[in-house]
């Protein structure tokens, strides 16, 4: 294989002179001789391209392969989209004066599932009542999801010895656990902003919840604060990493396949063969 690899594709030096306007950066799982364990893929999100591997995500690295693109390239780029990795957020402003940076949607309505997800573990080990603690540790699915898409229809469950909907069980257990109720309306607020676009309300439910005593909650409306104008860029924007994560899902399965790579420039090698619109164009190799 390793063979192979190399009398087709000896491009370890090979990157792209260009950018594109709109680029998508995420990153995903390294191999074990990658000077990190997290290397990052560059993608066109326009022409669904990838446009370079990068071993490794740690800050000076970034910043050294991007400013091997002058100055005025990086002045083309108009939008990025990228995740909620602190060391993103601090240096494409810089590398990039003219791009609009757009922070995942995904990413930041996981911030917030995550942490009303701990919320509510924090509230059931404190219940007296070991019954109403099994029903919340039972049925955690249905609180995480949008309160209107639970469901009214009506089935027996043996916990509750009764005919009951899912709509039922939430309202049944929030009015049980007022705490939970508090956490639950901070929670479900936010979801209904984001996926429905309603960025006028952000900062008025910051306010609103600003004194909110829940630490892990606390802690995610604190990152919304700090990052509140990235995520009103980002709430109807069209952009979004999907094309991105489409890739990684990619790249995990060459890994999955191949029984795993050792060497970082053999798994960044694959990717490019298996990918007919990178770097690698015909007559370029």
């Amino acid at each position: 294989m390793k063979r192979s690899l190399l009398q087709y594709y000896d491009f370890e030096e090979k990157h792209p002179k260009t950018l594109p306007t709109h680029l998508g950066i995420d990153e995903f799982k390294s191999t074990k001789q990658a000077l990190g364990n997290m290397s990052v893929i560059l993608v066109d999100l326009q022409k669904r391209e990838i446009v370079d591997i990068l071993e490794d995500r740690r800050k000076d690295h970034l910043i050294n392969f991007f400013q091997t693109f002058p100055m005025e390239e990086r002045k083309k780029v108009q939008v990025i989209t990228t995740d909620l990795y602190e060391p993103y957020l601090q240096i494409l402003p810089k590398l990039f004066p003219n791009a609009q940076i757009i922070l995942d949607r995904f990413h930041i309505v996981q911030l917030i599932s995550r942490a009303f997800l701990q919320a509510r573990i924090q509230l059931m080990k404190q219940l007296q009542d070991h019954s109403l603690a099994r029903k919340l540790k039972k049925y955690w699915k249905l609180f995480q999801k949008s309160a209107s898409s639970l469901s009214e229809k009506r089935y027996y469950d043996y916990s509750f010895k009764q005919y009951i909907s899912s709509g039922e069980i939430v309202n049944f257990l929030l009015k049980k656990i007022p705490k939970l109720d508090e956490y639950y309306g901070i929670y479900q607020n936010f979801l209904y902003l984001f996926q429905h676009k309603k960025k006028e309300n952000f900062l008025s439910l910051l306010e609103k919840y600003k004194g909110c005593d829940n630490l892990h909650l606390a802690r995610t409306l604190k990152t919304y604060r700090k990052l509140t104008f990235q995520i009103l860029n980002s709430i109807d924007s069209p952009f979004s990493n999907r094309v991105v994560e489409g890739f990684n899902q990619k790249i995990k399965l060459i890994k999955r396949i191949s029984y795993g790579y050792k060497s970082f420039q053999n798994l960044r090698r694959r990717i490019l063969i298996c990918s007919p619109n990178s770097i690698l164009k015909e007559g370029e190799i």
